[in-house]
């Protein structure tokens, strides 16, 4: 049973690709008899975080697993078993799915090299470098006058009116 933070995003007891505390994934409730889809994290069965895409579907059906009966559709975001990913890019499936690396179970490692999986990383890596996003990635500016990147609610608005 994940032991999640205030807001239930982060598991503290498991751990991503960078040794971090797991982030959620999904909130997918489909029915796909697997407890990852259930709590939206990934696990040592299901440990890749992946955003499913089209063709990723039609392999998977080609492949005897096909998810679209059960509600699933590209663009879902949902935890894949290591293997059948690695399956997808060794065979050169068409628009292999993306990972999110911070919701990816340290587990993936077994089966999948690190840098591999950042090849297709739609979050940044550790080291704040945009993976494969197909955009560049912009970062806030510093609010004026305070060298800081975000202000304080007192510093935000106007003052309330007298009554």
């Amino acid at each position: 049973m994940p032991v999640k933070d205030a807001q239930g995003s982060i598991d503290v007891k498991q751990n991503n690709v960078f040794e971090k505390p797991l982030h959620k994934h999904s909130t997918n409730k489909k029915d796909l008899n697997d407890s990852s889809s259930k709590s939206g994290f990934c696990n040592e069965q299901a440990s890749i975080a992946a955003t499913l895409t089209n063709g990723f579907l039609d392999f998977s059906a080609s492949n005897g697993l096909d998810l679209r009966p059960k509600g699933v559709e590209a663009g879902d975001k949902l935890c894949l078993g290591a293997s059948a990913w690695k399956q997808a890019v060794d065979k050169g499936a068409k628009d292999v799915p993306n990972v999110n690396l911070g919701s990816t179970h340290l587990k993936a490692l077994d089966t999948i090299g690190l840098k591999d999986l950042q090849k297709f990383a739609v979050d940044a890596d550790m080291s704040g470098q945009a993976q494969n996003t197909g955009k560049e990635q912009h970062f806030p500016e510093k609010a004026p006058g305070t060298g800081k990147v975000a202000r304080e609610s007192s510093e935000i608005g106007g003052k309330e009116p007298k009554a």
